[in-house]
């Protein structure tokens, strides 16, 4: 009993110690990263969990050889290779039946845990951008008493117009309106290109 509350201890010790040398801030954006993966896992469904994990399989090696081997022997027993064994399907058409209806089964599987995927990547984009509005905010106010300490110091770099630009707060509304007039015109000059061409 004492020597697995000593080997319990022994295998915490890694975990302790990187906890320890990591800064409170990392520390808090992991255990908010951690607490979301554990919102996301308790908000699915059992059906969404069945999907993952057939999903899973489906990807994996043992799959290839779990298949290799039934579709083996099947092969092999219906062409009368193994003795005792009567031929029970000389076309292979039940084999070739129940291929086709896996194929439609894990489709479906695959693109349910697909539609999972994309749901949580859309959540982490959302939390990549409002991180990189947060940073862009904090970086203005970072430049803007940067330039201040230039001005009051008689830094001639201060007054550059770049520095200027670069201090005026940007409204998120205003990249995304930005981003779609030049998405606009890229794709107005590609069709005006093709109907030229």
């Amino acid at each position: 009993m004492m020597a697995d509350v000593q080997i319990a201890t022994e295998a915490e010790a890694p975990a302790r110690t990187l906890r320890q040398r990591s800064s409170p801030i990392i520390q808090r954006n992991i255990r908010a990263v951690a607490e979301l993966a554990a919102e996301q896992q308790k908000a699915k469904s059992m059906e969404d969990r069945f999907a993952m994990a057939v999903s899973r399989f489906a990807g994996s090696m043992n799959f290839v050889y779990v298949h290799a081997l039934i579709f083996g022997l099947w092969a092999a027993a219906s062409l009368g290779l193994i003795p005792g064994v009567h031929h029970f399907d000389k076309d292979m058409v039940v084999l070739n039946t129940i291929a086709t209806l896996e194929a439609i089964f894990l489709a479906t599987f695959v693109l349910i845990a697909q539609n999972r995927m994309a749901a949580n990547e859309e959540i982490r984009n959302h939390l990549d951008v409002q991180v990189s509005l947060l940073a862009e905010d904090e970086t203005t106010h970072i430049l803007r008493m940067v330039s201040e300490i230039g001005k009051k110091m008689g830094i001639a770099a201060a007054d550059d117009p770049e520095i200027k630009q670069l201090i005026r707060s940007v409204e998120a509304q205003e990249i995304i309106d930005q981003i779609e007039v030049e998405i606009d015109e890229a794709a107005n000059g590609t069709a005006e290109r093709q109907t030229r061409g």
